[in-house]
């Protein structure tokens, strides 16, 4: 996925490097936004908005564009907080809530084999007296 291979190499993904129009770029984030920062500020032209950079917690993928991102069809209302920040809570209980629900099967196992072990122990004792 994304040129695995390339990138275990060192170089770009494909994409990146066969860009005709050079509009594509590949590298660490921090290092990716502050060049995105030097061509938004020093150039008027552009949107002064880095799309991706706090959209969603920051993702994978940064834009820069001359036209504000609304009008070239990108979602203007994705909040800033993470997608993991939405189930932190819930799956931070979920071990919790595992163990219990773990006690209570197995509690339910433990009545169930007491009971069939009982009610064999009265049908072979039955069985018994009958002889």
């Amino acid at each position: 996925m994304m040129c695995s291979d390339r990138i275990t190499n060192g170089d770009a993904p494909a994409c990146v490097t066969v860009c005709p129009t050079n509009v594509m770029k590949f590298g660490e984030q921090e290092e990716l936004l502050k060049e995105a920062k030097e061509i938004i500020y020093s150039d008027s032209r552009y949107d002064r908005h880095i799309y991706g950079e706090e959209e969603a917690g920051g993702t994978a993928w940064i834009y820069i564009s001359d036209k504000p991102f609304g009008e070239l069809g990108f979602k203007m209302n994705v909040p800033k907080e993470s997608i993991p920040a939405y189930t932190k809570n819930y799956m931070h209980n979920t071990p919790i809530f595992a163990g219990i629900w773990f006690a209570v099967l197995a509690g339910l196992y433990a009545i169930t084999s007491i009971a069939s072990r009982r009610s064999s122990e009265k049908e072979n004792a039955t069985k018994d007296d009958e002889k």
